[in-house]
């Protein structure tokens, strides 16, 4: 069986103005939709993806980040965004393009004429966008992926310091709240 095996994922864009300028970008969660951005902050859960082998190539294909699974597209037209669900009610189709050069294209069961692309890319001056569909696939376009296997390991890594930077911001944020709230309940006094 050729089917890409169970477990964890990093997809990167290999759209070829980022590949060639700009490599360090991943499929993640962009304004709560799939999307990609960069991963210039090192690798967190929303960049994580866990791939269940369903029959053939279809998977469900869900968002460490947000627990979520990659739905399908606003409506079945070119250009409408892509949307996570709940539940893994939508088969994700991943298969390899036909130069076998590592790339794959990502679509759905629903709209399987629809391909994942990075929409807004602006020609490669953005930084991150949400998918969109694209109605034709090309190697080292916007619908080109490669996947990056995390071991158990090191997705226990990755969980462990997304904890530690939850806990480090959760702090920030009550020692900010604290210090406004002594500073506007404190009579301060200037001078004998």
């Amino acid at each position: 069986d050729r089917a890409i095996p169970d477990g964890y994922y990093r997809i990167k864009v290999q759209q070829i103005i980022y590949k060639e300028n700009d490599p360090d970008m991943y499929l993640n969660i962009v304004n709560g939709r799939p999307g990609w951005k960069r991963a210039d902050h090192g690798v967190d859960l929303a960049q994580i993806w866990k791939f269940t082998h369903i029959d053939g190539t279809k998977y469900n294909v869900q968002n460490m980040g947000n627990g979520k699974f990659l739905h399908k597209g606003d409506s079945g037209n070119n250009g409408a965004y892509i949307n996570f669900s709940d539940a893994a009610d939508v088969a994700q189709i991943i298969a390899p393009f036909e130069a076998m050069n590592g790339q794959f294209y990502i679509s759905n069961e629903a709209d399987s004429t629809q391909y994942y692309d990075t929409g807004d890319h602006n020609n490669g001056a953005n930084s991150q966008s949400a998918l969109k569909y694209w109605s034709d696939r090309a190697v080292d376009g916007g619908t080109a992926w490669v996947l990056e296997p995390i071991s158990d390991e090191e997705f226990e890594e990755i969980s462990a310091n997304n904890e530690q930077i939850d806990l480090n911001y959760e702090l920030k944020n009550t020692l900010a709240t604290a210090k406004r709230l002594y500073n506007q309940n404190t009579t301060y006094t200037y001078g004998d």
